[in-house]
């Protein structure tokens, strides 16, 4: 434990101000970087390097060094600088503003010198010496944050709390539930899944009607002429064809919707869902047991049978 203490202490001491060598680094002439703020985030794309503006949009973007202005952070405020790039690698909205921006890429570097400073692998360049006191300014920072983040998590009188500070209200979508009905989907779809059984004998039923039937009343009409009773035809004429209309409707129905669904597709997806299984198995067998007898007292004695 006071080994562990004493490198916290080292590490916490290299954190503390170096003093700046006469060999100060010359600034890039791209860039116009103020005096108390020298880290901004960085990305190459294309050969180009684009720096983030977070004036730029709602979620800011990666502009040019000329393009407007770029967000420099303060030595003392590296760790937010890191936090930034953790954010923007997973916001969807910025990373699309610029065409190949790769969200690894990524990195926070001293616009002073160009080196990068986290993570400094993203750039592929030779540690410096330069690099190599921001590596310790940038450890420096990441520890401190760690230890703010697990002094909290370990703070009994912080655990487990919650926050009613970034919700957000909204309308849930209303549906009938007492009208639309898991049940009364599932006897539509057998009762759809019967009619389309039926569709062989209603498009036979048609063709009778259309090829014989019809033909009947025509050649009779034909044949007989004035020696029929008009009133009596008509009438049977007419509920017949009112038949044939109920059958051709059904008919164009159950043609069109067998021919655009898939039954036996819907069917093995609807076994597929294991949320519609009504029977559990229990994955870890003793639990299993265990939880048989508070379920039922009477399966105290119950052992779940074992797969050969």
């Amino acid at each position: 434990m006071s080994q562990l203490v004493a490198q916290l202490a080292d590490t916490e001491k290299a954190a503390a101000p170096i003093p700046q060598s006469a060999a100060t680094p010359k600034q890039s002439s791209l860039l116009a970087v103020p005096p108390k703020g020298c880290y901004a985030i960085a990305d190459r794309v294309g050969g180009t390097m684009y720096y983030y503006s977070s004036k730029t949009g709602a979620n800011g973007a990666m502009i040019g060094p000329q393009a407007g202005e770029i967000r420099f952070w303060k030595k003392s405020d590296l760790a937010k600088a890191m936090a930034t790039v953790r954010a923007l690698s997973v916001n969807t909205k910025f990373l699309h503003r610029l065409p190949g921006l790769q969200p690894a890429m990524l990195t926070v570097i001293n616009a002073r010198t160009g080196a990068a400073v986290w993570p400094i692998n993203n750039l592929d360049q030779p540690t410096t010496p330069e690099q190599a006191e921001e590596d310790v300014a940038t450890n420096a920072a990441l520890l401190a944050e760690v230890k703010q983040q697990l002094s909290d998590h370990f703070n009994p009188d912080k655990q487990e709390s919650i926050q009613n500070d970034q919700g957000f209200r909204f309308n849930p979508p209303e549906v009938d539930l007492e009208r639309y009905d898991a049940r009364k989907v599932f006897d539509a779809l057998c009762y759809l899944i019967a009619a389309l059984d039926q569709r062989p004998a209603v498009n036979e039923l048609l063709s009778v009607y259309d090829k014989l039937i019809l033909q009947d009343y025509l050649h009779t009409a034909e044949l007989v002429g004035s020696h029929i009773d008009g009133d009596a035809f008509v009438a049977s004429l007419h509920q017949m064809r009112q038949q044939r209309r109920k059958i051709k409707d059904l008919s164009i129905l159950l043609d069109t919707i067998d021919e655009n669904i898939d039954q036996a597709l819907i069917l093995k997806g609807l076994l597929g869902h294991q949320s519609l299984h009504s029977q559990y198995h229990f994955r870890n067998r003793e639990l299993g047991e265990r939880l048989l007898t508070m379920i039922n007292p009477s399966l105290e004695d119950t052992q779940i049978p074992k797969n050969d």
